[in-house]
């Protein structure tokens, strides 16, 4: 028997991308060098350049106005070296001399550098799930799994950059990269606040809110961008993991002003692991867990307990004030006035003390919408099962970046009990689907080609792709669980790779 779940918030074959070295660029500059010409070509290209000082004199001093010509033509014009060839590797521009086959192979060596470890309570020592790690001054980041395990994949030019771990109510810690040591245990230290330590400017939270949304606009980037993205879903039955995939998406992000305009986005690769066995009579598979992630993003897509309207809705207390981001954040609870009302969550809102912005948000169907709307989550199902919601968890998180917050980390999990037509005891399903935000690109957002843009509603896992662990460790992608490389060993899951490039 099929059951399909919806996992609703709110009531209510690609080809290769344009290479760098092609793009269509202009230089108009005077009397510098080239070392802050190829500065000026990296803001413009959003790409690193890699070369040797001793190969390239960087301190040359030149002079040039070139309009609308590719990349190549203007590094060949600047840098007038004919034995310098250029090798494009992801966002890098290595610059070589020709036929140096020992560059090349360190060219190739050097493509990106591996992060792994483990966050936790420095008190506890119990992991920290859903914690951040982010390159200062950089937007590139990822999130630790249950197990509080992350891993970041970063071009080799990030060597000299800080690494920083970020979790709701800690103070953060920064670790220069160069120093890290891979499997490190990073210890995040509670950030106990007192509320009558802090200069409160104010206290009422319908204030704060009030604020913090007239705020929107000045806080928050609201025009069009790319975006690079990690996307993971999974069912288990009981505590067995029955199908588990992920995908990496390249994406569009449309302004705010634009409501009818909707997140086109395309899969760069994707796997799918499904553990079935024959006991499991009932399959259950989530649709539409890319597109709730979308809906995820409480700034575009304004939720009723942000929107003004929300104050008929429910009732709003200032519960806390913790640390997030190496800044004070106010907590604000809220919970329905009632379900007559037509409030139907509840939860915390995260204002930022500094600038009022909405850093993020935990929240869930409150037990009486739940109790009166159990077909809420069903898409299509038998006749002979029944199907009964548990509890839901929503969970969304923005990040500074450039003086603006970008959305970072949406996650949304689901727990249900099926019972069948004639059976005493009903089993129970959680599902989860979640995206972090790896890397965002503001300089002239392209939309996907049509022909490319994957469907966002559909059943996901669907999709033909095998897991491939030598591709994915090089990737900015949430660790698998502890129980979820368990059940992969278990079923002597065979490595293949599948590629939409």
């Amino acid at each position: 028997m099929l059951l399909f779940i919806g996992f609703i918030v709110f009531p209510k074959t690609g080809n290769a991308q344009e290479k760098i070295l092609d793009k269509k660029v202009s230089l108009n500059i005077h009397n510098i060098s080239i070392d802050q010409a190829l500065d000026k070509l990296s803001e413009q290209c959003n790409c690193y350049f890699t070369y040797n000082a001793s190969e390239l004199n960087g301190e040359k001093v030149i002079s040039i106005l070139i309009k609308n010509k590719p990349l190549k033509f203007i590094l060949d014009t600047i840098i007038n070296n004919s034995s310098l060839v250029y090798q494009e590797i992801k966002n890098q521009i290595v610059i070589h001399p020709k036929l140096s086959r020992k560059i090349i192979d360190i060219a190739d060596s050097i493509k990106s550098i591996r992060i792994f470890g483990v966050i936790r309570d420095a008190e506890s020592k119990n992991p920290l799930p859903f914690a951040t790690v982010t390159i200062k001054g950089y937007s590139l980041g990822s999130v630790s799994n249950d197990n509080g395990e992350f891993q970041l994949s970063l071009p080799v030019n990030f060597i000299d950059d800080t690494l920083t771990f970020s979790y709701l109510g800690y103070f953060d810690y920064s670790e220069a990269i160069n120093t890290y040591s891979n499997g490190k245990m990073i210890n995040l230290e509670p950030g106990i606040i007192s509320i009558q330590e802090v200069l409160v400017r104010s206290i009422d939270p319908l204030a704060l809110m009030q604020k913090a949304r007239n705020l929107i606009q000045e806080n928050n980037y609201t025009k069009h961008y790319n975006y690079e993205a990690f996307y993971r879903e999974s069912v288990k039955r009981n505590s067995r993991v029955m199908v588990y995939s992920e995908a990496l998406l390249n994406g569009y992000k449309p302004s705010m002003y634009f409501n009818g305009l909707s997140n086109k986005t395309e899969l760069v690769k994707g796997r799918t692991f499904k553990n079935l066995q024959l006991t499991d009579t009932v399959l259950v598979k989530l649709r539409g867990g890319i597109e709730t992630c979308f809906q995820l993003d409480l700034i575009h897509q304004v939720p009723d307990f942000i929107d003004e309207k929300g104050e008929e809705l429910y009732d709003y207390s200032l519960s806390d004030i913790i640390t997030w981001e190496n800044q004070l954040v106010y907590v604000i609870s809220f919970k329905s006035k009632g379900y007559e009302v037509g409030g139907y969550f509840v939860g915390d809102i995260y204002i930022s003390v500094d600038d009022y912005a909405i850093v993020g948000a935990d929240f869930q169907f409150s037990p009486e919408y739940m109790k009166r709307n159990k077909n809420t989550f069903v898409v299509k199902k038998s006749r002979s099962i029944t199907v009964i919601p548990q509890k839901t968890a929503y969970k969304a998180k923005y990040h500074k970046y450039n003086g603006k917050y970008y959305t970072q980390h949406v996650r949304g999990e689901l727990k249900i009990k099926v019972r069948k037509r004639n059976k005493l005891f009903s089993e129970s399903y959680s599902l989860l689907m979640e995206m972090i935000y790896t890397q965002i690109d503001t300089l002239n957002p392209e939309k996907p080609k049509r022909r490319n843009v994957i469907q966002t509603h559909s059943v996901f896992s669907d999709s033909k792709y095998i897991y491939d662990a030598s591709y994915w460790e090089k990737q900015n992608a949430i660790k698998p669980e502890n129980d979820i490389i368990e059940a992969f060993q278990k079923s002597g899951f065979k490595v293949q790779e599948n590629d939409n490039q």
